[in-house]
């Protein structure tokens, strides 16, 4: 099972980056904030602007949930951000939505965030023998799109192709049609 995402090792390359991208990070869900704790929210400014939150539940180990804050960003403005400072970056983002002040407070240093750039890609075929490519790693699209939830509706009707897949490759190996069983 390949979940690696679109940069995924275990695939041919394919499709091609998009000019933006989004700082990421994990913080502290704000207890004072807002917030749905069971959704995603999110706030833009036309197409160029997108911040969201995301509950991400309590990490093993961790007292505290967690939510993904994101910031979309143009991949080639990266180094310019950088160079503004979190000071500027922050009073950015209050403005757009002043309900995100106590996961701004959390970030102190730029290195806290993770760009992540998206890219288009789709392979050619979701399965291999003893490999299936799931989620980014066979389809990916930039979530300003909307995609990821299309996908996700989309992926129940890959599993009755891979079962097929691999009960041919059961059969080929003499090992039966596989079928029921689970895959290994």
């Amino acid at each position: 099972m390949d979940a690696l995402g679109t940069r995924t090792p275990l695939a041919p390359p394919a499709g091609r980056e998009l000019a933006y991208g989004a700082l990421w990070a994990s913080v502290d869900w704000p207890n004072d904030a807002d917030f749905d704790p069971h959704a995603l929210a999110q706030r833009y400014e036309r197409a160029s602007i997108m911040a969201g939150v995301l509950p991400i539940g309590t990490p093993p180990g961790a007292t505290m949930p967690k939510a993904a804050f994101f910031w979309s960003l143009r991949a080639d403005r990266l180094d310019d951000w950088r160079e503004a400072g979190l000071v500027r970056w922050k009073a950015q983002v209050a403005t757009l939505w002043p309900d995100c002040a106590p996961l701004l407070d959390q970030i102190h240093d730029p290195d806290q965030l993770t760009f992540a750039r998206y890219a288009h890609r789709t392979l050619a075929a979701p399965a291999e023998p003893a490999l299936v490519h799931i989620g980014d790693a066979w389809h990916s699209a930039s979530p300003q799109l909307g995609q990821g939830a299309n996908m996700a509706l989309l992926m129940p009707g890959l599993w009755p192709r891979v079962w097929r897949i691999r009960a041919a490759w059961m059969k080929g190996l003499g090992t039966g049609s596989g079928s029921g069983a689970a895959m290994s």
